[in-house]
């Protein structure tokens, strides 16, 4: 288990304080069908087979998640919690940390966010914080890049998976954070790669998104993206793919770093080794569930 003290004692104590609930009616949580049109892949973009490979080295998954989980007076209080799926010689086990409180009001949050900028990537410079509602998931966000950089400088020769994307050139992450991570991970042999479920990000010339880069694809391929993006690629560290790592799974976007210790073939390869029925890396699921 990785010593997480100082992260912890960037949060608030709420000790004494009372909050509010929030009232959830489960039976509102209900999922529907859709048919989505297949439409032809983007002429722009090309599309590669993804080989399958064996993988012969560690692999660990991150993943963070965070609730709110009443009202203050003037704030909130929320959980966050986050797991490591650590696949090592043949084992796999899993590491929980929290859940962790964090009592986010309109006079503390300021300070909450000033000390995990601080503490998580290094910064110093003054900035507003987010509003207290947002609290919760930036602390969620923090916590996952403390665990990342953790994990990259207490590994070597490994797979470092988290769920997520390599954007940059926001107040929680400068454009220096993913450079000084991918350069600590290949220092010591690591490779980094961040796969999203979901995304934003659109094409030229029609603004469909990335992930109908491999629409009548059914077989694993891969299409490289980030040339063909609506958006300002400088915003976005390293390559950007779309991959469907089994076939007839879901396609997801895999960002990696532009220095890798292996090929990006290979280690799209290897994601889709750790692929499970729908496509998505089997560790970062569990990753995802544990927290």
């Amino acid at each position: 288990m990785f010593d997480i003290s100082r992260f912890k004692e960037s949060l608030e104590s709420i000790e004494g304080t009372c909050f509010t609930p929030v009232q959830v009616e489960l039976r509102a949580f209900q999922c529907e069908d859709e048919q989505q049109e297949q439409l032809p892949p983007v002429s722009l973009v090309s599309v590669f087979p993804i080989e399958t490979a064996t993988l012969d080295r560690t692999v660990i998954s991150i993943d963070a998640a965070s609730r709110i989980l009443g009202d203050l007076d003037g704030g909130v209080v929320g959980a966050v919690r986050a797991s490591l799926v650590i696949r090592e010689n043949g084992n796999v086990r899993v590491e929980r940390y929290g859940p962790y409180l964090a009592a986010c009001t309109s006079t503390n949050s300021a300070r909450i966010y000033s000390r995990l900028r601080r503490e998580v990537i290094g910064a110093t410079n003054p900035v507003s914080a987010p509003h207290y509602s947002r609290m919760p998931d930036r602390v969620r966000g923090f916590l996952e890049k403390f665990l990342l950089k953790k994990a990259v400088l207490s590994f070597s020769d490994a797979l470092i998976l988290y769920d997520g994307s390599m954007r940059v050139a926001t107040y929680d992450t400068p454009s220096s954070f993913f450079r000084q991570i991918c350069q600590h991970a290949l220092s010591r042999g690591n490779d980094l790669a961040a796969v999203s479920k979901q995304t934003g990000l659109t094409m030229r010339p029609d603004g469909r998104s990335i992930l109908s880069a491999l629409d009548g694809v059914d077989s694993p391929h891969c299409a490289m993206v980030k040339p063909v993006i609506t958006q300002d690629s400088w915003r976005y560290y390293g390559d950007i793919y779309v991959c469907r790592f089994v076939r007839g799974g879901d396609a997801f976007r895999v960002d990696l770093p532009p220095e890798c210790r292996k090929r990006h073939p290979i280690i799209l390869s290897e994601l889709s080794y750790l692929a499970g029925p729908f496509g998505y890396p089997e560790d970062l699921r569990i990753a995802h569930i544990m927290s």
